[in-house]
């Protein structure tokens, strides 16, 4: 990203484009990478939320179809389950 702000400042003076206005540009490209940033991280975020929301979601569904079964639920290992395991 240095390389391409580099490359972007030497072609606005290229164009002569002064500092006050360089100085603008600079402050216009910080914030739009800032607002890039915060917009990607609620994007992942939010997607997280949803892969806990549906995780939770179906190991709820497990339990209930081995209680069908007349099976105990699996065994919960950390954040995952473990496998059905016939004797």
């Amino acid at each position: 990203m240095d390389c391409s702000v580099a490359r972007l400042e030497s072609l606005w003076l290229e164009i002569g484009i002064d500092r006050q206005t360089l100085s603008e540009h600079f402050r216009t490209v910080q914030n739009n990478v800032e607002t890039l940033m915060d917009d990607m991280i609620a994007e992942v975020a939010a997607r997280r939320q949803h892969l806990t929301e549906r995780i939770d979601s179906l190991k709820a569904e497990v339990n209930k179809i081995a209680a069908e079964l007349g099976q105990s639920s699996p065994a919960e290992v950390g954040d995952c389950m473990c496998i059905f395991t016939e004797h």
